[in-house]
């Protein structure tokens, strides 16, 4: 009897740790699917991240080249009022 009690504890220790090492497949299966989703993620935030940034230096090329072209009209214009002024004064004092 001592013997067939100790098979049946051996057996169900067995049973036991099937389903332990099972259950331990599935959550180890589970948290590297969780892992690869946020990597993938996180890659497509980085991506995005990228590509926004790469958009705001390109628009901040974009404004400083306008903004010199403001500048150089601005100093055209300047020019031209300062010539007109000049022109107006001569004609006064005539």
């Amino acid at each position: 009897m001592e013997l067939e009690e100790r098979v049946k504890t051996l057996e169900q220790a067995t049973i036991m740790m099937r389903d332990l090492v099972i259950s331990h497949d599935e959550r180890l299966e589970n948290f590297l699917y969780a892992l690869d989703r946020e990597r993938q993620e996180r890659e497509e935030s980085n991506k995005d991240f990228n590509f926004k940034l790469n958009a705001l230096i390109d628009a901040q090329i974009r404004n400083e080249s306008e903004i010199e072209r403001v500048k150089d009209s601005i100093e055209k214009l300047s020019e031209a009022s300062q010539s007109q002024l000049k022109r107006i004064e001569k004609l006064e004092d005539k």
